[in-house]
């Protein structure tokens, strides 16, 4: 999975140990990448994001690999228009924008 920034793209880090070390703190400062955690090496806070990145990964990313960076972009849009608007989700039969649009978040 990558972070997005206006410069590059940025690996994600592969365990919670990565997420607090100074090589990858001074990657996302140096690239302007604002990472989301509630405290160091917690990022619990982001369960939903996580999973969420984890569906990308495992339903798009694994079986159709860009091969420029614009035309990973535009992957990830197709797949997040697809996620919000197209996908059901299993624990509510719904699509998350027919959850949202029916005030149940």
């Amino acid at each position: 999975m990558y972070f997005y920034s206006n410069k590059i793209f940025a690996p994600e880090p592969f365990s919670l140990v990565e997420y607090t070390s100074a090589v990858y703190r001074n990657l996302l400062v140096a690239n302007d990448i604002q990472p989301s955690m509630s405290r160091r090496g917690n990022p619990y806070d982001n369960a939903c994001v996580e999973n969420f990145f984890s569906m990308l990964k495992s339903e798009f990313l694994y079986r159709f690999k860009p091969r420029t960076i614009a035309e990973g972009k535009d992957m990830i849009d197709e797949y997040v228009y697809f996620y919000n608007n197209e996908r059901v989700q299993l624990k509510t039969s719904k699509t998350p924008m027919e959850v949202r649009n029916a005030g149940l978040m």
